[in-house]
C-alpha cells in the first residue's frame, strides 16, 4: 500500500507537533491526523468523534485506524516524514543566519 502525508498545520507549542493529511494508494483520504510528541517518542493520532456514555462520561473513539502493526508503522513513517520534510522546507526558506 502506498501512503503519502502531507502536513496542513505545525504548531510550535504543546505536545501536537503537527496535523497531516493522508492518502492510501492515491485512492483513500485520510484528514486530521496529528503527530504528536510523547514521553517516549513521537506518535500518531487519529481522526476521533467525541462522545458521552450511559454514565455521563467523556470518551473519544478513532473514526478511523489502521488494522495491523504494520500499516501503523508505515502510516507513522509517512508522517513524520511529510513533516521533516515541511520542517526542512521552513529552515530553507529562512533568511541566512536565522536558522
Amino acid at each position: 500500500m502506498k501512503i503519502d502525508g502531507k502536513v496542513v498545520k505545525t504548531f510550535d507549542t504543546g505536545n501536537v507537533k503537527a496535523i497531516c493529511d493522508v492518502t492510501l494508494d492515491d485512492a483513500f483520504a485520510i484528514h486530521g491526523v496529528k503527530l504528536i510528541k510523547g514521553q517516549n517518542g513521537d506518535f500518531v493520532s487519529m481522526p476521533s468523534d467525541k462522545w458521552k456514555n450511559a454514565q455521563g462520561d467523556v470518551k473519544h473513539s478513532d473514526i478511523v485506524h489502521p488494522l495491523d502493526t504494520n500499516t501503523r508503522a508505515e502510516l507513522f513513517k509517512a508522517v513524520s516524514s511529510a513533516y521533516a520534510s515541511h520542517m526542512q522546507s521552513i529552515n530553507n526558506a529562512l533568511p541566512f543566519g536565522m536558522n
